[in-house]
């Protein structure tokens, strides 16, 4: 499709600037108005969120303090984690009932695993409790969830960092490891679109 030559307004003097075919192969526009050096940038890169079709894993939560750990894998989009047999990731009951008690709610949290096609990686975010099945709003688990130490208040979605210690009801704890995805394959889903807006 042949490029016809438009106007954008210059990201620092806000000043109309002519962008022509060679600006767009070049992926810049300087600004030609006096006193101005904003080169601004026509192009935006990110990356297809298709490429998770093609991962192999979307990270895992390794118990703490069991030898060998106990691995939990996580699914893109939201993993309910909990002791029901219906949670996305299912926390068996009879492993974490200590003399007839066991910490961990039945929809105990909800960790949320989203592509940033900015960034171009996997994000982890942390809720505690699960969705109300009238989507209103969650219901919190009955003994609280905590990242490294410091508890989620109720309403509260946290972002997980990398080998993030999650604390199930105060007696169960569980490692985050994220899953990296390889430079190669990122590479290979990156976008590059045309954008005539004057914003970076």
């Amino acid at each position: 499709m042949e490029f016809i030559n438009t106007v954008i307004r210059c990201k620092a003097c806000n000043k109309a600037i002519s962008v022509r075919k060679v600006h767009v192969e070049q992926g810049f526009v300087p600004c030609s108005h006096r006193g101005c050096t904003a080169q601004n940038k026509l192009t935006q890169s990110d990356y297809d969120p298709e490429i998770l079709n093609g991962l192999p894993s979307f990270g895992e939560l390794h118990e703490v303090g069991t030898e060998p750990p106990r691995v939990y894998s996580l699914r893109a989009g939201v993993n309910v984690i909990g002791t029901s047999p219906t949670a996305t990731v299912c926390l068996p009951r009879d492993q974490y009932t200590r003399e007839a008690h066991c910490f961990i709610s039945r929809f105990h949290c909800t960790l949320t695993v989203a592509f940033d096609a900015v960034a171009g990686c996997l994000r982890y975010t942390l809720h505690d409790g699960t969705l109300l099945d009238d989507q209103t709003g969650y219901a919190a688990s009955k003994n609280g969830t905590t990242i490294n130490g410091v508890t989620i208040q109720a309403g509260d979605v946290e972002d997980l960092p990398p080998q993030a210690v999650l604390g199930l009801g105060g007696a169960d704890f569980f490692r985050l490891t994220p899953y990296l995805i390889p430079a190669t394959m990122l590479a290979s889903y990156k976008r590059t679109t045309l954008s005539l807006d004057g914003t970076d």
